[in-house]
């Protein structure tokens, strides 16, 4: 009896009984025969390798979504599934509620990926990051970050969604914002950009503007209105643009992406209470001074179109020039420690500003918007390595490794919003050997190779620093209040360096080498210097400028 039925149940296919159809339908009564069945499943398999075959971006976070938290460009990589690892993939996936990056496999086509290759990050590069957009955004409270530059001001951000001309919503005004500072306006008032203009009369050279408006407790009132034609502003299609403008004692710098915009003649954004209104956090008092090209460097680098003059940076310090180099000193603190929040506060209670040293594998979207917040209040953020590997012996590190401990150190902060002009070398001594990695992924930097100096003969990718535990050992303050003494004799740039606060090395009797009171026993002599103009302490970005700068007369 069972050898009747042991060709279909052996899968192989002999013949077609009456009443069984050879096509797929939509019928809940017909059967179909096992070969159209097995045809059918075919020609899917087929399908389905051919979207394989043609696929080359691949979204991680919406394909293989997290039960909690975010991917990092690590576990984005390994998440990717077998079947879609291939030279020239394109991988998206999401780091926080605001930013998304994209990130290719570069690998030789020619040559078969293995898993070794696909989760080595040498062979992928990233590029820059995207905002989300509101029609995903979970909005909880008053004053939620919608966007890098904008927070909440109505409980109905319907509007948002509303053209501002056929086909385009008026949020995508608001995402164009990529980066916004406002100096010299009152930080105890609220703002929002009333008008963004462009005409569109002559495609040559239209015509831009921008109008924030005040609100003086009882009405919103012009504060800083700008515009300028497109050539004379430096304005090129599909570029980030800087727009840097001073009125009066008011300065806006604003980074707009103009490559999603549609030209329109008078598009009021705002007439009347505003849906958002601009970031406190975007919002100066402070003095400013201009920093160095290095910031402006890496601006061009990343394809951003700007002004040499238009990167800045404040500081709490006066300027004061004459016409010999100033002596200048500055603090970074390494690691990205919990007491950085100690750290910072202090310094402000000086009018100083410190500087931050990250090691990327500590920094996530838990504790970037502390460094986020330090930074937009004037702080150097720089790079200090993915995972802190010494790098002055060739023969225990890569000259491939320490490239990838650069570039991609510095890729994963500037992700989070911080640009990265400064190196700090591991342990402090980068070999000769991999000083050319310096000069292509930095402006300056601490590599030990000063050959003891600390003037203005240094390069400043060559710098070292002082360390300041040392100097302080049993709460003795002789040897660095000597050190801050004798740059000052010699005009010299002397970068302070230190750890956690209260320092985890520790003197004989268990006490920490550099305590809260230590320290502001140095800020204390410092601040009595500065205040007589005999020196300047900065933070980094701004100290190496200064201090390198051709010198006023």
């Amino acid at each position: 009896m069972l050898s009747k039925f042991w060709p279909a149940l052996s899968g192989e296919f002999t013949s077609i009984a009456a009443g069984v159809v050879q096509t797929t339908g939509t019928s809940t009564t017909e059967v179909m025969s096992q070969n159209a069945v097995t045809t059918e499943l075919d020609s899917v398999r087929s399908n389905l390798n051919e979207i394989k075959d043609l696929t080359t971006i691949y979204n991680v976070t919406q394909n293989v979504p997290l039960e909690s938290g975010y991917y990092t460009l690590e576990t984005a990589i390994a998440a990717v599934p077998t079947e879609f690892r291939k030279c020239g993939m394109t991988i998206v996936y999401s780091t926080s509620d605001q930013f998304w990056h994209t990130a290719q496999f570069s690998r030789s086509f020619n040559i078969p990926v293995n898993n070794e290759q696909w989760l080595s990050l040498n062979y992928w590069s990233t590029s820059d990051l995207y905002f989300k957009s509101i029609e995903t955004e979970t909005i909880t409270t008053k004053n939620e970050t919608l966007f890098p530059c904008f927070v909440r001001n109505q409980s109905d951000l319907s509007t948002l969604d509303a053209p501002y001309k056929v086909g385009y919503k008026r949020k995508l005004i608001y995402q164009a914002f990529k980066g916004l500072k406002l100096y010299g306006f009152d930080a105890t008032k609220k703002y929002m950009i009333s008008h963004f203009w462009v005409d569109s009369y002559n495609p040559n050279q239209r015509l831009y503007r921008i109008i924030i408006k005040q609100w003086n407790g009882t009405a919103w009132v012009s504060y800083f209105d700008t515009s300028g034609q497109k050539d004379a502003l430096g304005i090129i299609d599909g570029k980030i643009f800087t727009w840097d403008k001073t009125i009066g004692t008011k300065r806006m710098i604003a980074q707009i992406d103009f490559s999603n915009l549609e030209i329109i003649d008078g598009s009021t954004l705002n007439n009347g209470e505003p849906d958002l209104i601009i970031n406190p956090d975007c919002i100066y008092e402070q003095g400013l001074f201009t920093t160095s090209d290095v910031e402006f460097k890496s601006m061009k680098l990343s394809g951003q179109t700007v002004s040499p003059l238009s990167i800045q940076n404040i500081s709490g310090v006066k300027p004061y020039y004459n016409s010999r180099r100033k002596p200048t000193f500055a603090f970074i603190w390494d690691d990205l420690n919990p007491t950085d929040a100690l750290v910072f506060s202090v310094f402000q209670e000086y009018g100083f500003l410190p500087s931050f040293a990250l090691i990327s594998n500590s920094l996530n979207a838990g504790n970037a918007p502390e460094y986020q917040n330090y930074y937009m209040k004037g702080c150097t953020i720089l790079a200090h390595s993915i995972s802190h590997p010494s790098m002055s012996n060739p023969a225990t590190i890569t000259y491939e490794e320490v490239d990838n401990q650069m570039k991609t150190s510095k890729k994963i902060i500037e992700s989070y919003g911080m640009r990265v002009s400064g190196w700090v070398t591991p342990q402090s001594s980068l070999h000769s050997d991999f000083f050319p990695l310096m000069v292509k992924n930095f402006g300056y930097g601490f590599t030990g190779l000063n050959g003891g100096l600390f003037n203005s003969t240094v390069d400043p990718l060559k710098m070292s620093r002082y360390g300041i535990e040392s100097a302080m050992a049993n709460h003795d303050h002789t040897t660095i209040i000597n050190r801050i003494d004798s740059a000052i004799a010699n005009n010299e740039l002397v970068v302070f360096y230190g750890h956690r606060l209260p320092s985890t090395y520790l003197n004989a009797d268990t006490t920490p080498y550099v305590t809260e009171d230590d320290l502001r026993f140095v800020l204390d002599y410092l601040k009595t210097k500065t205040d007589d103009n005999l020196c300047q302490v900065l933070s980094a970005d701004e100290a190496v400028y200064q201090y390198y700068k051709q010198p006023f007369i």
